[in-house]
């Protein structure tokens, strides 16, 4: 089965964290390094937002 997204939740956010600093490392986005990471992910109005899970369960973290 493809790899699905679904709504992230707060159990989500530290896998979130480490995958935006790989990002942040390799590829500079973002540009500076936020104190909050967490709130970088949350910012106030965010809607929803999505992960996607590797092999498609919900025990794997997300990616």
């Amino acid at each position: 089965m493809p790899p699905a997204p679904r709504p992230r939740t707060d159990d989500d956010l530290p896998a979130c964290v480490t995958v935006l600093r790989a990002v942040h490392d390799t590829d500079r986005y973002p540009s500076t390094w936020p104190a909050d990471p967490v709130a970088f992910l949350s910012p106030p109005g965010l809607v929803t937002a999505l992960v996607v899970t590797a092999g498609g369960s919900r025990g794997t973290p997300p990616c």
